[in-house]
């Protein structure tokens, strides 16, 4: 009987265990629901939105749609809502959105004026994250009148603590771009060369001091006035303009700036220009006052005037000359006079309003007016679309104040040689040669056999692929890319809170801390990004002036995220791998328990027969 009692036991238990520790791990309750807003230009955000929603279900959040739209519809849903219902972006069942999956490409100068500031909120400005905080807005106008690059950090990091603390925007993963270069280079800076600020006369190669520099497209503008330069602070994007600016590759060689980003800060040093002043600001106006370097000359020996720079201006900010720059130049400078000749090696530019990072008004490409004037009088502003050494242009519009000079000028290669009057840092390279080389197989077959020395990020290398190449190394940029996703700070959920069982905007920043810690950053890094990538954590890139290093990623745990969703006071959507954890010591008991609810009564009957 004894051991009928014991069998009977063990099936019992060896149901009821299983059964139990199966629904701890896997019954989940979902709390609420929202949608996804994806652009449809980059495939690789889209399969993330489709982990994220993954990872969500498993806390209690979910996803009731994965909204993949072009962004002449996306826009209208976001920074671009009609305002036909409401005076607001609603969430995405009344034609708003609830969460979007988007990615900036920022310049170096982090400036996000405009995104996050209340003055900016939809439909007065671009803040269609619909955030505000006095904080911060304190913290951003103090960051934007702020010339001292130390003082002007530490606001960038205050700013940067409240978003991280906040949450009204989640930074996912910082795409890195890859160069394949000979292992005889050196003097190269990623980050500078992947941005497109890189300073040639730095690059060496130990061998014979000749570099071959391949890239996929052929070249296509002819000077700088029609070089594709992406000069706002961020733009949305799908990371397909840096890849447009090949022509800026030969162009960083051959023009001369008044000033040029340093090798290891990344800010503006002194270039073509000697020294400058900043004035204090009135009336919300400023002025920068600028010597020239009086060694600084063209490469016939001519030296550079205040007439030359003023020129230069002059022509990016004339409308027919139709020049990339001039919507930017023309939101500082009113006109053509705000450019001043103080003496023949002085000028003064009058900015219409305060700009933080003034010196980035003062690297644009200067030409020898006593050259190209006469040109313009003589065939009108159509000189800017014949290419160099034609018969009626010769090398006037490409006339070099930098470090290298243009040779030779095909759409397929350029050959630039040194400036033997560069008045800088002394040039390393006898020839610097770029061509293109469309096939990658080929590219990377020419890098093995030493007849190119670099590579160009744009063929979209995987690490594997460059590891197969003897002799050769990689080179990894910093990011001024970076993910995201942005909250509707309008939502009752994810935003206000209101529709939380607490009701509180507290229990909505649980909730914008759960998906924190959702987001399997590394996995995507290695899955979608083929390893060439870093974890978001700041709202700025990690390439970007100001960029604030110490903190601290989110940690990917769906246990916190759990532990978040319950703060919110919604119940627990499952038990979690460490409540599990708490509850293993006590199983001896519940067997116990069985033991004594099963043998108990089968004493007694035993007893009873007997």
């Amino acid at each position: 009987m004894m051991k009928k009692n014991l069998i009977m036991f063990l099936l019992i238990t060896s149901f009821f265990i299983p059964t139990l520790v199966s629904s701890l791990e896997t019954e989940t309750t979902i709390a609420f629901s929202i949608n996804f807003l994806v652009p449809d230009d980059y495939s690789e955000r889209i399969d993330w939105g489709l982990l994220i929603s993954e990872q969500l279900s498993q806390i209690g959040i979910g996803v009731l749609l994965i909204d993949v739209s072009p962004y002449s519809t996306l826009k209208s849903l976001t920074w671009d809502y009609p305002l036909i219902d409401y005076n607001y972006i609603p969430v995405y069942a009344d034609g708003g959105y609830d969460i979007l999956f988007i990615g900036y490409e920022w310049k170096q100068n982090w400036n996000p004026y405009g995104l996050y500031d209340s003055f900016s909120i939809y439909p007065n400005g671009d803040n269609y994250v619909q955030y505000s905080d006095p904080i911060y807005d304190a913290f951003l106008e103090d960051y934007l009148s702020e010339f001292n690059p130390i003082d002007r950090t530490n606001i960038a990091h205050d700013m940067q603590n409240i978003l991280y603390e906040e949450i009204p925007i989640i930074p996912i993963v910082q795409p890195r771009e890859m160069f394949g270069i000979s292992k005889n280079i050196s003097g190269i800076i990623g980050t500078l060369l992947s941005t497109r600020n890189f300073r040639s006369e730095f690059w060496n190669d130990n061998t014979n001091q000749e570099i071959v520099y391949s890239i996929p497209n052929k070249f296509t503008e002819y000077n700088l006035f029609k070089m594709f330069r992406n000069v706002e602070n961020y733009q949305i994007s799908n990371y397909s303009n840096s890849k447009m600016n090949f022509d800026n590759l030969w162009m960083q060689s051959v023009y001369g700036t008044l000033f040029k980003r340093n090798q290891s800060t990344f800010l503006y040093e002194p270039y073509i220009a000697k020294n400058y002043t900043i004035s204090s600001a009135i009336n919300n106006r400023i002025n920068i006052t600028v010597d020239i370097d009086s060694d600084a000359k063209f490469s016939d020996n001519s030296s550079i005037l205040a007439e030359d720079v003023k020129f230069s201006y002059e022509l990016y900010l004339t409308p027919e000359v139709d020049s990339y720059s001039y919507y930017y130049l023309t939101n500082w400078f009113d006109n053509n006079e705000s450019i001043v000749i103080v003496d023949s090696d002085t000028l003064r530019f009058e900015l219409n309003s305060i700009h933080n990072f003034p010196l980035n008004l003062l690297d644009f490409g200067i030409i020898d007016k006593s050259e190209v004037e006469p040109l313009i009088s003589t065939y009108g502003y159509d000189v800017f679309y014949q290419e160099p050494f034609s018969s009626n242009v010769n090398d006037s519009l490409v006339k070099s104040c930098g470090p290298f000079y243009l040779s030779k000028y095909k759409e397929n290669s350029i050959e630039l040689l040194p400036n033997q009057y560069w008045h800088g840092y002394s040039q390393r390279l006898n020839n610097l040669t770029f061509v293109n080389i469309e096939s990658k197989s080929l590219a990377l077959e020419l890098l093995a056999n030493n007849e190119v020395d670099i590579l160009d990020s744009s063929y979209d290398f995987s690490p594997l692929e460059l590891k197969t190449v003897h002799g050769i190394k990689s080179l990894l940029s910093l990011s001024t890319k970076i993910e995201y996703i942005v909250f509707n700070m309008k939502h009752p959920i994810l935003g206000t809170g209101e529709l939380t069982p607490l009701g509180t905007p507290e229990a909505a920043k649980s909730i914008r801390k759960a998906i924190n810690h959702a987001i399997p950053r590394q996995r995507i890094i290695e899955e979608y990004l083929n390893g060439l990538g870093s974890v978001g954590i700041s709202s700025a890139p990690e390439a970007c002036i100001g960029y604030h290093s110490s903190l601290e990623p989110y940690e990917y745990n769906l246990d916190l995220s759990i532990e978040n969703v319950i703060d919110a006071d919604w119940p627990r959507p499952y038990i979690s791998s460490n409540e599990f954890e708490k509850i293993v010591p006590i199983i001896p008991i519940i067997l116990l328990s069985l033991f004594s609810v099963t043998l108990v009564p089968l004493v007694v009957i035993f007893i009873k027969l007997k």
